[in-house]
């Protein structure tokens, strides 16, 4: 042979690949089935061609898919995509770290309701909307760094009672296909904007960002605030996260190298543009007059370190970027949508229910 040799990446071998699933799928699957709820590791899934009849045969199942091979996971996602499949989400990953898999496999075994994947700009999206037609408000999530959808899946529920409820997967991330634009904030705020507005969902929206999603939906409500009705941040990256002493440069090299290990190939493009995102939010003027609840993670205020003294210190300071804003601490780490969904859900309602900013104040929630 010529080349290296890539389990199904060479084009005659991914169609016998395809053609010895199909043929083997009643030998080796007939009985397949995982209950409703299950969570399954598929470790080297390769381009897809046995995911999607695990998928199929257990449409109530969510499964997490892994290969090391990027180009096979985009290829997975596009046959998964093309078969309508929609219980399953990738990640590009080593099998010989078990144990970080395993935790994939635990994060993402929530669901959301109404979960979909829709066709935008020739790319597959993947989303949850839930409307509600009793209300004119639409509630907008955005994800972390890395994050998925189902980080919101104990608030989604709850705020659909209230509010029509958005929420998606960015470009590169879960079923949703990698783009070829700049993941700087501009590209990301403007495509979310726009795909919103394909689904019917137009302005005025409250939004809801956790980490570097706070970080562009600060973005959004400076670039577009009549479009804005009020901003809930959850424990949100600061526009100045990573300068001066929060640089990566800073970190401790092993840190510096399980973090940039860890993440996929989206996640690091979002990262080398994150203090490009800072720069262009602060070049713009604040949004004001509007309510804003600034959620922030009480537990890492204890740590003590040059870092974490940098990190705690912009913590504080983002409420600071919104005049007349609401600073609430709240008793978790920085998950907490995960670790307190109820104060998200109360952040938003409140929120929903203002008629003008919030009282200008900081609070502790236990």
């Amino acid at each position: 042979m010529n080349k290296a040799y890539v389990h199904g990446y060479d084009h005659r071998e991914n169609i016998r690949l395809l053609d010895q699933a199909s043929t083997l799928v009643e030998l080796l699957h007939s009985d397949t089935s995982f209950p409703a709820g299950s969570r399954v590791l598929e470790a080297g899934c390769g381009v897809g061609a046995q995911t999607i009849t695990l998928a199929s045969k257990s449409p109530n199942t969510l499964i997490t898919s892994v290969d090391i091979s990027e180009v096979s996971i985009a290829e997975a996602k596009r046959k998964v995509a093309t078969a309508g499949v929609t219980n399953v989400q990738f990640k590009q990953a080593d099998i010989f770290y078990l144990g970080i898999l395993l935790s994939l496999l635990v994060s993402g075994c929530a669901s959301l309701p109404n979960e979909r994947i829709g066709v935008f700009n020739n790319h597959h999206i993947e989303y949850s909307l839930v409307r509600n037609s009793a209300v004119s408000a639409i509630v907008v999530f955005e994800n972390g760094l890395d994050g998925r959808m189902y980080w919101w899946d104990k608030i989604i529920p709850e705020i659909s009672k209230d509010a029509t409820s958005f929420s998606y997967n960015r470009p590169g991330y879960g079923s949703s296909d990698p783009v070829s634009t700049p993941r700087d904030g501009i590209h990301i705020v403007d495509e979310l904007r726009l795909f919103l507005r394909s689904n019917g969902l137009n302005p005025p929206y409250v939004l809801v960002g956790h980490s570097l999603g706070g970080l562009y939906m600060q973005l959004f409500s400076r670039r577009y605030p009549e479009e804005v009705a009020g901003v809930v941040l959850v424990d949100s990256t600061h526009p100045n996260q990573f300068k001066d002493k929060g640089a990566i440069d800073n970190w401790p090299a092993w840190f510096r190298m399980a973090f940039r290990w860890y993440l996929s190939s989206t996640a690091r493009e979002e990262m080398n543009l994150i203090n490009a995102t800072g720069d262009t939010i602060l070049s713009l003027p604040p949004f004001t007059g509007k309510p804003v609840i600034v959620l922030s993670a009480l537990h890492p205020m204890k740590e003590r370190s040059v870092l974490a003294d940098d990190a705690n210190a912009k913590r504080k300071d983002v409420a600071n970027l919104f005049p007349s804003s609401k600073q609430v601490w709240i008793d978790s780490g920085h998950g907490i949508p995960k670790e307190k969904p109820e104060s998200v859900i109360e952040a938003i309602r409140e929120v929903l229910n203002s008629e003008g900013p919030v009282m200008d104040k900081e609070q502790r929630k236990e």
